[in-house]
């Protein structure tokens, strides 16, 4: 299927491919109550108890105020306290540079602004390496016990899908429209999507049939591909999430898993509502009646095709190779 349209793009999908776009946006954020409370409500309830947010005084993206110390990513002061954050998304924690930055930094700011207390806390994917996190976190923590730094402490990680799952909990459809699209962006990149199988579809995967009807599917798939192909018309693959080609940039075949869901046809043809009208005209003129429009990630006009039990099913490749030849030949 062709990429995603501009309209259908979550605003921060391009900003926020950088550790630091991420942090400066939840920096940004972080001024609307229903943000603040749904990462306090990630941090450890120990610390809950000594973190008053509604007491933030400031909140500050790599402070530099001692660059020899390091810079950490994110820094919450409060009225008692700070909470260091360092957040992480895809980078490697190799340089020891940076392992070293953040309980010789918040010693230091401690002292300096003469606050209570001081907690670190890494802010992670679900799936981050613990073999690149637990040595940081252990010296850390084995630096705070040789200096007897007792109000300051390293926090075991909180993960963005406990930072996303509390941010839904504050009721995000309500919020305005810019919240909800940072919420939507955090939820598609970082919240695993769940996969509930109904007791049908478990009896039908069980079944060696629905395994040897779906091959066969392909292996159709495959000869019409190669039919088209050897008559000289462009193929690619137009999508790596279903199986299928796409002939001369202009007509999709194959098996489209959601459109066969909906509709119940495992086969399908199909053009893209912003192709050229004569395309569009040419599409409607061959299929009548049989033509369904359907959206995903996109508008598409689509006909389906049933296989009939058969032992080559030439008759029917020979139908859909003679079908996308006429679309191909009629069209623009």
């Amino acid at each position: 299927m062709p990429s995603l349209t501009w309209k259908n793009r979550n605003i921060f999908e391009d900003v926020l491919n950088r550790e630091n776009a991420l942090t400066d946006a939840l920096r940004n954020f972080l001024k609307y109550p229903p943000v603040r409370e749904a990462l306090w409500r990630a941090l450890p309830q120990n610390v809950r108890e000594h973190v008053n947010f509604s007491s933030i005084e400031d909140i500050e993206t790599r402070p530099s105020h001692s660059r020899d110390l390091g810079e950490p990513d994110l820094v919450l002061y409060g009225s008692d306290f700070i909470l260091v954050i360092e957040v992480k998304i895809e980078a490697k924690l190799t340089h020891e540079h940076q392992q070293n930055v953040y309980v010789p930094w918040i010693k230091k700011e401690i002292r300096d602004s003469q606050k209570e207390m001081g907690f670190v806390v890494f802010l992670i994917p679900d799936d981050y390496s613990s073999d690149l996190l637990d040595p940081c976190l252990k010296q850390a923590r084995t630096r705070l016990c040789r200096s007897n730094n007792s109000n300051i402490q390293v926090l075991d990680p909180i993960t963005w899908q406990k930072f996303v799952t509390e941010f839904k909990a504050q009721d995000v459809p309500p919020l305005n429209e810019l919240i909800r699209e940072f919420h939507d962006h955090l939820s598609e990149r970082f919240i695993p999507k769940s996969v509930i199988f109904s007791t049908e579809e478990v009896s039908m995967m069980y079944s060696k049939e629905t395994a040897s009807g779906i091959s066969k599917l392909m292996n159709i798939v495959k000869q019409v591909k190669d039919k088209l192909k050897s008559s000289g018309f462009q193929v690619s693959k137009p999508n790596p999430y279903n199986y299928g080609y796409n002939f001369s940039s202009l007509v999709y075949f194959g098996i489209w898993w959601q459109f066969w869901a909906e509709h119940s046809f495992p086969l399908y043809v199909a053009i893209s509502s912003e192709e050229d009208l004569s395309m569009q005209a040419a599409f409607r003129d061959q299929y009548g009646n049989r033509v369904l429009p359907f959206e995903d990630d996109g508008e598409y006009l689509v006909v389906g095709y049933m296989p009939e039990p058969c032992v080559d099913c030439n008759a029917l490749i020979e139908t859909i190779v003679k079908d996308i030849e006429t679309l191909l030949q009629d069209g623009p």
